[in-house]
């Protein structure tokens, strides 16, 4: 059975619940958009598994959100899936803000990092889609130099 209108729209919502977990959520908040078996795909950061790993990955974001915000755009969501799975992709850009404003210019800045596609496998589990494999490419890294 195809998927409903109503699965592919709940589908690109967990791209966003993810990302505001992400910026301003708590590591319970990210772990609940996951599988329990979850596997982390990314060029970035390498390739993981388990429910630790999520909570890391919450841990070392909001260490430094007084630092600096990140935000993520999406777009050009496919998404292709039968029943209880699907595939989904989307393009993306992720801009980092200072929130201390730098010398010679009394504005937080902000610039883009990162341009690139999430592929992920996702999975309905008890009524709510969830990551099964959230994988990540990177078509360009900007602005942020490594170590940063």
């Amino acid at each position: 059975m195809a998927l409903s209108i109503d699965d592919r729209l709940a589908i690109e919502e967990l791209l966003y619940d993810y990302a505001t977990a992400m910026e301003v959520g708590t590591e319970d908040d990210l772990v609940a958009l996951f599988t329990g078996d979850c596997a982390l795909d990314s060029v970035v950061h390498g390739d993981k598994s388990g429910e630790e790993v999520i909570r890391e990955k919450s841990r070392r974001s909001q260490k430094n959100r007084h630092l600096y915000r990140l935000r993520r755009m999406f777009t050009n969501f496919r998404i292709n899936g039968d029943g209880d799975r699907a595939h989904m992709t989307a393009c993306f850009a992720e801009f980092l803000t200072y929130l201390t404003p730098k010398p010679n210019n009394p504005y937080p800045t902000s610039e883009l990092i990162y341009v690139g596609e999430f592929d992920c496998d996702v999975r309905k589990v008890d009524g709510k889609w969830l990551f099964e494999r959230r994988g990540v490419s990177v078509d360009s890294h900007l602005g942020v130099k490594s170590g940063q």
